[in-house]
């Protein structure tokens, strides 16, 4: 991931806001017990990203 000087962070040419990375975050430590798996594929859901 690279920071932009807007608080932005882009991956894989996608733009994440501050915000977007906060709940990503949030997300994350919601689910500690979580499989790696099914973590990224949460993530992806909440993304609207395919895994």
């Amino acid at each position: 991931m690279l920071a932009t000087s807007a608080g932005e962070w882009v991956h894989c040419g996608r733009v994440f806001s501050a915000t977007q990375i906060a709940e990503l975050c949030a997300t994350v430590a919601w689910l500690p017990g979580l499989a790696r798996k099914e973590l990224a594929a949460t993530v992806c859901e909440h993304l609207v990203w395919s895994p």
